[in-house]
């Protein structure tokens, strides 16, 4: 495939992105990307979007503004708040038919992992273990949330800043007793199409999730997991940073974010290995919280903000 192009020139995305921008593929092989751009607010400018997430048939994106869990319509319209709480409601995912929106909360102290109807509703608390969770996904029967956690680790001798390495596990969705699917640190974890293997970046040590263009030895790199075999695959191995694996709708091809070429941008590349292609060319400013429909839109955050 053809690097992205606009109008026959490398395409470095609108000069003025907002929070989410989405960035359309058709089918993830046309060579155009087309920019389009959301409002949360229609007559005030909206600061630090965050945690977008696209839904599988493309038509809504889900958001963290201001500490709560929003929906707005990818061609742009009015937001939506679904969740209303004091808490810092976030990470928002959705469930394989769209259904529902599995989302983390500190409303009970640490962070818990809540499910809710993607239209809005109350909450269903899933999670109750006093080390803090993260969900990161839906399995792809859309019975159990996945998510990211810390209960092998005593809190009381976690040393700052690491925190502990973490666990990751799956919930039932209608609430149940959480179950262990790996004892490694699998961050961003998502389930293939057909659900037989898992992609993730891992978490060798504690590094602040900002920071810019390092290389050390615990750098992420985006790894597969086989569930049924426990075999783990690295798939990447630049000395800088790998992160926030999404799958394509037929599972060939794994979308994620890097550095490899200088600011954070969209790389793919397949899924069971290989070279990296880069995808976007934005400059100066990370790309960051990558999700992906099931046709095949791309959508992601830059920049942080949105001027009318």
């Amino acid at each position: 495939m053809a690097d992205p192009v606009m109008n026959g020139e490398p395409w470095n995305g609108p000069a003025d992105s907002f929070g989410a921008l989405i960035n359309v593929m058709k089918r993830i092989l046309l060579p155009t990307l087309f920019a389009a751009t959301l409002t949360a607010h229609a007559q005030t400018n909206s600061l630090w979007l965050r945690h977008s997430a696209i839904s599988p048939d493309g038509a809504t994106i889900a958001f963290c503004f201001q500490g709560d869990v929003w929906r707005v319509p990818t061609g742009g319209g009015e937001a939506v708040p679904l969740t209303t709480n004091e808490a810092y409601d976030h990470t928002p995912v959705w469930s394989r038919d769209g259904k529902q929106i599995a989302f983390t909360s500190n409303r009970h102290g640490n962070n818990d992992v809540f499910v809710m109807p993607a239209t809005g509703g109350t909450p269903v608390r899933l999670t109750f273990h006093g080390n803090g969770e993260i969900a990161s996904d839906f399995s792809a029967d859309g019975t159990q949330v996945v998510f990211y956690g810390t209960r092998q680790d005593d809190v009381k001798h976690q040393q700052f800043p690491v925190g502990g390495l973490g666990e990751l596990y799956t919930v039932p969705a209608n609430g149940g007793r959480p179950l262990q699917v790996s004892t490694v640190a699998m961050q961003n974890a998502r389930y293939s199409p057909d659900g037989r293997l898992i992609a993730y970046h891992d978490r060798k040590g504690y590094e602040d999730n900002w920071r810019k263009h390092h290389t050390s030895s615990v750098t992420r790199d985006i790894w597969t997991f086989n569930p049924a075999t426990k075999e783990y695959k690295q798939l990447t191995s630049f000395p800088g940073e790998d992160r926030n694996p999404v799958w394509s709708n037929d599972g060939s091809t794994l979308f994620y974010l890097s550095e490899e070429r200088g600011s954070f941008n969209v790389h793919r590349m397949p899924a069971s290995g290989g070279t990296s292609t880069q995808v976007s060319r934005f400059t100066d400013h990370p790309v960051r919280y990558l999700s992906i429909s099931d046709s095949g839109t791309l959508c992601f955050s830059y920049r942080g903000s949105y001027t009318r």
